[in-house]
């Protein structure tokens, strides 16, 4: 199985060294017209909208959120992770390879 990492945009597709590229270059063009990006950022304005954010994200996280998420992941990802751990330092304290003998590759 082959991963790719790349960001897929309206059909093309640009990896994480294009976005950076890309803003390191919003940046210079910014700069170049006298935008104060550090100063826009500490603005009261700004940083009112960013408590108000973050308010909300904490409030959606408490009230809506936390309890399924953490069902999910403390009833089912924590438990498959700690059997999977738990299973491959059984087999390296047997001197077996980490992939179990009934593994078998995907063919494509």
């Amino acid at each position: 199985m082959r991963y790719n990492l790349s960001m897929n945009i309206k059909g093309k597709q640009g990896g994480f060294i294009r976005f950076v590229i890309m803003l390191v270059v919003v940046l210079l063009i910014l700069s170049f017209f006298g935008f104060d990006l550090k100063g826009f950022i500490e603005s009261p304005t700004v940083q009112h909208n960013f408590e108000y954010v973050k308010e909300s994200s904490v409030y959606v996280w408490n009230s809506y959120l936390s309890k399924p998420v953490l069902l999910v992941w403390n009833s089912f990802i924590v438990s498959f992770l700690y059997k999977a751990f738990n299973d491959g330092l059984e087999r390296l304290r047997e001197g077996k390879s980490l992939i179990p003998d009934s593994f078998t590759a995907p063919t494509f």
